[in-house]
């Protein structure tokens, strides 16, 4: 802690104490620019602060909030898991999204990798709201291939390793039983 009194003094549950009784984490969301999975830097901080407050509070899961304030005159609030979910649809799983990474060939493939790994950072601090059917439809889509975009000759051309990350993901998850793929 750092204080008129104080000057990196370990003060030890410090945090703890403060997110003792914490109901609910809001988040603000003003740019179209990054994703709710393009980086690491919404789960590690919101994601993060869900789970200390589940922490602090015995497990009692907090609300989670984003205010999605990137539209003017058309601001919202929303659960975490609404805006998480939309923007999977949108953009995760859009063939036209898809297609446009597919295009960048090597850093569209690294994007996939990084927005699996991302979700996947999302599964390891809020759990709660990423639910079995996103990894499914993350399967669906770049594994299976349901859009029809030759996802696996894309891979093997653009960068064969983000194939073997994808799947090396998919098989952690359902081996630490988040969700258990046929």
């Amino acid at each position: 802690a750092y204080s008129q009194e104080l000057w990196g003094a370990s003060v030890g549950k410090a945090l703890e104490v403060q997110l003792k009784g914490n109901e609910a984490v809001l988040h603000s969301r003003t740019t179209n620019v990054y994703g709710v999975l393009d980086n690491d830097d919404f789960y590690q901080f919101a994601g993060g602060l869900n789970a200390a407050s589940k922490a602090a509070n015995g497990g009692e899961i907090p609300e989670f909030y984003v205010y999605n304030l990137r539209r003017r005159n058309r601001e919202s609030v929303d659960s975490f898991r609404t805006f998480l979910v939309h923007e999977m649809n949108t953009r995760h799983w859009n063939p036209k999204w898809i297609r446009e990474m597919q295009n960048s060939g090597y850093a569209g493939a690294r994007q996939f990798a990084k927005e699996i790994e991302h979700l996947y950072g999302w599964q390891a601090t809020s759990g709660e709201h990423v639910s079995g059917q996103m990894w499914q439809n993350t399967f669906d889509v770049y594994v299976a291939d349901k859009h029809g975009l030759e996802m696996d000759a894309f891979f093997e051309r653009a960068n064969p390793h983000v194939r073997q990350f994808v799947l090396s993901r998919l098989l952690e998850v359902d081996r630490q039983g988040t969700y258990q793929f046929s």
